[in-house]
């Protein structure tokens, strides 16, 4: 027979065990929140929640008491996850939020840094590779009446396709 003691131990673990289920929850549900998923994304991601909770408590379980499940076990959790959904969900949810919300804004600091060197390269080339197309496009118009006929000639054949012409018999 277990001591007195030991049971406490194992029940406030297991009350504890309730509050991980419960931050893990939040967590899924601030994801949840934040990407809105479909409907049949949103049914297979609670399943996968779902399973990983099962693992994570069977874990933590087998942990804290090798395992054995007893009434206290389940009134444990269940005191645990109504704790957390009463005092603690409010205040981890922002939590969450806060964090994806500073996660987001450093990737996004993180990408602008890695393409600041090519935004430089394209302002320091925009002016005067804008000025020499403009060069080209005014001496295109210069040349054109001179060239107009070959330029003609050389569009024309070039819109032809290329095929073999069969030799006449």
């Amino acid at each position: 027979m277990t001591p007195v003691y030991v049971q406490i131990k194992i029940f406030l673990n297991t009350i504890a065990i309730g509050l991980i289920m419960g931050i893990v929850f939040d967590f899924y549900r601030a994801l949840r929140g934040l990407v809105r998923p479909k409907k049949w994304t949103t049914g297979l991601s609670d399943l996968i929640v779902c399973l990983f909770l099962t693992c994570l408590v069977f874990l933590l379980l087998i942990f804290s008491n090798w395992g054995e499940v007893r009434v206290y076990v389940f009134l444990g959790l269940a005191i645990g996850l109504a704790i957390h959904f009463k005092y603690l969900s409010d205040l981890i949810l922002q939590f969450w939020y806060n964090w994806f919300a500073f996660l987001g804004k450093s990737l996004r600091l993180m990408l602008k840094t890695a393409l600041l060197p090519f935004v430089f390269v394209k302002m320091v080339l925009a002016f005067p590779l804008g000025v020499i197309s403009l060069l080209l496009f005014k001496l295109s118009e210069l040349f054109k009446p001179f060239f107009g006929k070959l330029l003609k000639k050389t569009a024309r054949w070039l819109k032809t396709p290329f095929c073999w012409r069969r030799p006449k018999e």
